[in-house]
């Protein structure tokens, strides 16, 4: 049985962690499978949008599967965290090994620990289940939380961020929606439903356009006001096909037919 799933449809991509008997808990294969993943998402003219979610009830990912953590270990063998890790940046799951300027969304449909929130945290956007946490216990386990320190301070204030790291306790959907870590949350049989829903919004608009401004967004978090704001980055809307699309499709007033250049 494959440990990720992807597919497409309406310009959407699902990508499905695919290890429910481990809560999706992640491992040196699903590590890579999530980057190979995302290459392809990256790659794939058919999608614009990207949803990340759990297969099964119970999780959308608990995080690293400590068993294999502790095999690896035992064995001599690199941990976990010593792999190179699934990443996207920015934003990153780890030091920033590929760049996808295309939107992501977190459908968190069940537990979302440590790693697996720290997957959530680097989607631009999170649709979260009504009944379930989320949380970096790692400060419980001797471990590290490096992308969350990174991360979480840039989505939320820091000290909250700070208390969620240093306590390692978890939040409610209903805490982080309060305090802007999720965009939405809804009943769990709903969460994927949800994320499509706002998904099919961001596909139906102009792809340059929404590559551009993720990448301005980030790069732009990175930069002193002043610089961000002279400074060109990403591709230029205004230049591009889809711009006239558009302009075309407003005077004859039916629904533009985007090519993404």
């Amino acid at each position: 049985m494959p440990v990720i799933l992807y597919e497409v449809s309406e310009q959407i991509a699902t990508i499905t962690l695919n290890r429910p008997e481990r809560m999706n808990a992640l491992n040196p294969e699903l590590q890579q499978a999530i980057q190979d993943m995302l290459i392809r998402f990256r790659d794939d003219d058919e999608a614009r949008v990207a949803i990340i979610t759990g297969a099964g009830d119970r999780a959308f990912c608990a995080g690293a599967d400590l068993c294999a953590f502790d095999d690896r270990a035992q064995t001599g063998a690199a941990t976990i965290s010593e792999q190179p890790q699934a990443g996207v940046s920015p934003p990153s799951l780890q030091v920033g090994t590929l760049e996808v300027w295309k939107p992501l969304i977190a459908a968190i449909n069940g537990w979302c620990l440590a790693g697996g929130a720290e997957l959530a945290f680097s989607c631009d956007l999170r649709v979260m289940a009504e009944d379930t946490l989320i949380g970096l216990p790692e400060a419980k386990r001797g471990m590290g939380a490096k992308v969350a320190t990174i991360r979480l301070p840039r989505l939320i204030p820091p000290a909250l961020a700070m208390e969620m790291l240093f306590t390692g306790e978890s939040i409610s959907a209903q805490e982080a929606y309060r305090i802007g870590l999720v965009n939405r949350i809804v009943p769990r049989a709903q969460v994927v439903a949800a994320a499509r829903e706002l998904a099919a919004k961001i596909a139906e608009n102009a792809p340059v356009t929404v590559r551009f401004q993720k990448e301005n967004v980030y790069r732009g978090l990175e930069m002193p006001l002043p610089v961000a704001m002279g400074i060109k980055m990403g591709p230029d809307p205004y230049a591009s096909e889809d711009r006239k699309e558009g302009a075309r499709a407003f005077v004859e007033k039916r629904r533009p037919i985007w090519q993404g250049r």
